[in-house]
Formats: C-alpha cells, sequence, structure tokens
C-alpha cells in the first residue's frame, strides 16, 4: 500500500532470513536502508552478508558507510561492526574508537554484541571496555 515503508522492508528482510532466504533478505534489506538511511539497518546486513559468505560485500558495506559518515546519521559503531565482520580487526577498533570518543549510545552493547565476537581476544577489546568501565568478567 505504501511502497516506500521501510519499514515493510526491514520486516520482509527479517522473515527471509528466518527461511534462509538470505538473497531475498539482502535485497529487502537494502531496499530499507535507501529508504531510512538508518545505519543499523547497513550493520544487520553485514550480519546477513557474513552468514551467507558474501565477505567482499561486507567490505563495499563499511565503505560506503564510511564515505556517508560526514554526511548523515551513518555511524560509528556500525561501520566497526562491519568491519569486524569482514574480517578487518585494526578497521574495526578505528571505528570503535570513535564512536568512544563520541560517546556513540549503542557502544555499551560492545560486550555482549555477537558481531563483535571476533576482536573479543584483542587487548584493544578489553582496554576500551576498562575505559568505558565496564566489568571484563
Amino acid at each position: 500500500m505504501q511502497p516506500d515503508f521501510q519499514q515493510a522492508y526491514w520486516e520482509l528482510g527479517n522473515a527471509y532470513q528466518q527461511k534462509q532466504m538470505y538473497e531475498q533478505t539482502i535485497a529487502a534489506y537494502q531496499r530499507a536502508i535507501e529508504l531510512s538511511g538508518d545505519s543499523r539497518l547497513a550493520a544487520r546486513l553485514g550480519q546477513i552478508y557474513h552468514r551467507s559468505g558474501f565477505a567482499a560485500a561486507i567490505l563495499a558495506l563499511a565503505d560506503e558507510w564510511k564515505r556517508q559518515s560526514g554526511q548523515f546519521s551513518s555511524d560509528s559503531y556500525s561501520i566497526g561492526k562491519l568491519l569486524a565482520l569482514a574480517g578487518d580487526r585494526e578497521g574495526a577498533f578505528e571505528w570503535l574508537e570513535k564512536a568512544y570518543e563520541s560517546r556513540h549510545p549503542w557502544l555499551v552493547q560492545m560486550k555482549v554484541d555477537p558481531l563483535l565476537n571476533s576482536l573479543r581476544t584483542d587487548p584493544k577489546f578489553a582496554d576500551l571496555l576498562r575505559r568505558m568501565r565496564i566489568p571484563q568478567s
């Protein structure tokens, strides 16, 4: 009824994801991102790319969000998560540091965010948690 309603595409993507229909999931999430500009959706799309084996697509998505980071609400925390998914540890920490410096509100999820699992053994991860005064145990 309303072809520009981004939430409908987001929910459609969620349904496709549950059915492991990744190509359709990606298409629905990409449309939701186009309509909203919400970087949280980009991080979710990165997760789907990761699950479906599209590592190059994760990096391309992260690059696009880096380019847009000064234009609108593209956020450093989501970019950090995308880079972590793609295996770019240094890039991920660079953007997580930016999130820390800007006091990004989602950074408090860092300790439990499964998209950051690949960074947990790095001393930089523990240091960032320490600076945020989040207990590590």
